[in-house]
């Protein structure tokens, strides 16, 4: 088996670069067809579009999957530090929705398994997969020091994935998905393993949707 220099450049950054570029519209703009369709096909033409290329990447890196900490290893603390991370957003998630809209509003129990399961799938899965294993996975091949890498990674999660924060002057919500990225990719790093970051963003996005409830709007 080759080294991690060995692979810093290989066919696999193609689709990797597609993954991230599709979150700016890429996908749209080489599949017209889909700027017509209503908003829950399009997502979810979308996201089988992503399951694809990352499908596409796995099999090109068989074999190396660790170097995208996509592995057994420190799994339990990896999942450990995932929990820690959805408790601690439990307080953040209930302060938000005091402070921004004046009280919590529940989410019907009704909608709590659709929206588990749009947190896990999109989110939590995808989204962890494209920025804190691939992503982050590529800057360590090229060498890049783990702060510099924590720092990028967690500003292209943050400010550049979530930037219509910034363009509605949400920085309230831009601070905490920012201050997320930052952690997660820490985690990552530190554990080898990318399921607490998983774990994390998936709980992070339920609590969030569970807090506000029909007031998701806002976001």
């Amino acid at each position: 088996m080759g080294t991690k220099s060995d692979r810093a450049f290989t066919w696999s950054l193609v689709p990797i670069g597609v993954l991230y570029l599709g979150r700016w519209g890429l996908f749209t703009l080489l599949i017209p067809p889909l700027g017509k369709m209503d908003a829950w096909q399009r997502g979810a033409v979308l996201v089988l579009i992503r399951f694809l290329l990352i499908g596409v990447v796995l099999w090109m890196e068989w074999g190396y999957w660790e170097d995208f900490y996509l592995t057994r290893r420190n799994l339990k603390k990896s999942l450990l530090d995932g929990v820690w991370v959805g408790l601690a957003f439990v307080p953040i998630g209930l302060v938000y929705a005091k402070l921004t809209l004046g009280d919590v509003y529940w989410l019907p129990v009704r909608e709590w398994l659709i929206t588990f399961l749009a947190a896990l799938i999109p989110s939590g899965l995808q989204e962890e997969i494209e920025y804190r294993a691939f992503l982050l996975g590529v800057t360590q091949r090229w060498n890049i020091p783990a702060v510099w890498a924590v720092v990028l990674i967690g500003l292209l999660f943050g400010p550049v994935h979530h930037n219509r924060y910034i363009w509605s002057g949400n920085y309230v919500v831009l601070g905490i998905v920012t201050a997320f990225g930052l952690v997660v990719t820490w985690l990552t790093l530190k554990r080898r393993n990318v399921a607490g970051a998983v774990v994390g963003h998936t709980a992070m996005d339920f609590l969030i949707f569970l807090f506000i409830g029909g007031k998701v709007s806002t976001l």
